[in-house]
Parts: C-alpha cells; sequence; structure tokens
C-alpha cells in the first residue's frame, strides 16, 4: 500500500451511532455538501437540545472541548435525518462537531449546523448493519 493510501484511509472519519449499527462516512457527507450533490441547509440550532452528551452516541474530551476557538458565523458541525431501514422511523443526530457542540452549550451559545433533512441524500455516506439492534443501551431488554 502506498503512503498516500495509507494517509487517505488514516484521514477518513466515520461517525457511529446504536454502537456501530449506523455507520456515517463525514468526509463523503462534507465532499457531497460541497460539490452539490445533496441537498442541505445551514441553521442556527441550539446545542443544548442535540443528541450529543449519552456515551451510547460519543464520548467528549472535555479539555479539548474547552480549548477550541468557535467562530460562530460558521457552522460547527453537520445534523443529518437519518432512517431506521426496518422501522422506516426517522432520526436527527448530530454526527460531525460533538466538541465544538460541547463548547458552545458551556458558552451557552447557539450555532449554526449544516442540516441533511432529506435520510435519502444520507443513505450516500451512511451504511446499515443490521446485526446490532436498535438500542441506546445494548442490555435493555425488548
Amino acid at each position: 500500500m502506498k503512503l498516500s493510501q495509507i494517509k487517505q484511509l488514516i484521514k477518513e472519519e466515520l461517525f457511529r451511532a446504536y454502537h456501530g449499527r449506523y455507520r456515517f462516512d463525514v468526509d463523503k457527507a462534507y465532499k457531497m455538501i460541497d460539490n452539490g450533490t445533496i441537498d442541505y441547509k445551514i441553521t442556527q440550532l441550539d446545542p443544548n437540545k442535540l443528541k450529543l452528551t449519552d456515551p451510547a452516541f460519543t464520548s467528549i474530551d472535555n479539555k479539548h472541548a474547552d480549548e477550541i476557538k468557535i467562530d460562530y458565523s460558521k457552522p460547527i458541525g453537520l445534523v443529518v435525518k437519518f432512517e431506521n431501514p426496518e422501522t422506516k422511523e426517522t432520526e436527527f443526530l448530530l454526527i460531525d462537531g460533538n466538541h465544538r457542540t460541547t463548547k458552545a452549550m458551556k458558552e451557552n451559545r447557539p450555532a449554526l449546523y449544516y442540516v441533511v433533512d432529506n435520510s435519502e441524500d444520507v443513505k450516500e455516506f451512511m451504511k446499515f448493519d443490521s446485526s446490532i439492534p436498535h438500542k441506546l443501551f445494548l442490555d435493555d431488554k425488548d
């Protein structure tokens, strides 16, 4: 494998939700936003209302979050609407900008986010593993 290929593998950013049931290719999502192949909006949101603080969604390094400088005139993260292929239920989830959002929460500031609210577009950069249940905590009873 060439060095450039290894660097590309290391650079790839994936966000996993529900213990890996859903995997979002964040780099691909931003590339699709940038080249206009998917629809998106830039929306001001209250960071306190985003699914963020539960460890089943993400882990936060608070020291890192505290050191971040935020330019509130630009989007600080990416929120997507995705569909559970088995039930067809949809939900919104922050897939990028968790540390910036944590900082915005601490500063009690609303922030701008890229929002992809077409679940069909999200399927272009999301992978789904049906062998993992759609549970916040895997030891929950059905």
